[in-house]
């Protein structure tokens, strides 16, 4: 697995492992005081944004876990989503208050993206985890997601690596995953 993730509000460490599952790690004990079962191995790093834990598996899944008060996994407000046949490695990135089109209506919503090997990058609605657009790729996207805020007349874009050669860097339009540009190195 990843490195972990440091929860400072809970003095807890957030990391997958090879059993299918999210482990949380306190500081102060050293112990290991709660479990989060996922379908797959927990490869990448989880992603800690407002409570939330963000992070994708082996079997192709990306979750999102919201932690109690407690820093402890709330199993109730949770959400896992089914992208890929394929594993889902690296660390998804969250982006707050981005335009949309949902339903054919313009939205301002919460993203969750992440990327697969089996060529697509998944933006999900941070809210319930629906699919709002994918992207397929020239090839597998195996590195971890860099997320680089508008600025000027440039949109927001998520960077992604990929083994494809004539595609090796990748720029999306966080709004609808459109190719802002590429390069081969």
């Amino acid at each position: 697995p990843d490195h972990p993730v440091y929860s400072p509000d809970h003095n807890r460490l957030y990391i997958g492992t090879f059993l299918s599952e999210i482990v949380a790690v306190d500081l102060e004990s050293h112990d290991v005081v709660d479990r989060y079962d996922t379908e797959g191995w927990v490869w990448g790093s989880p992603t800690l944004m407002n409570n939330t834990l963000y992070f994708g598996d082996l079997e192709g899944y990306v979750y999102a876990v919201p932690l109690n008060d407690d820093g402890s996994f709330n199993e109730d407000e949770d959400w896992r989503q089914d992208v890929s046949d394929e594993p889902v490695r690296s660390a998804p990135v969250v982006v707050e208050n981005v335009a949309v089109m949902v339903g054919g209506a313009p939205a301002q919503i919460d993203l969750v993206i992440a990327g697969s090997q089996n060529n697509y990058v998944y933006a999900l609605n941070r809210e319930d985890g629906a699919r709002i657009w994918d992207e397929k790729m020239d090839g597998d996207v195996l590195t971890e997601l860099l997320l680089v805020p508008a600025a000027g007349d440039d949109p927001a874009r998520v960077i992604v690596g990929t083994s494809a050669r004539g595609h090796l860097l990748n720029a999306l339009n966080v709004t609808d995953g459109s190719e802002n540009w590429h390069h081969s190195y």
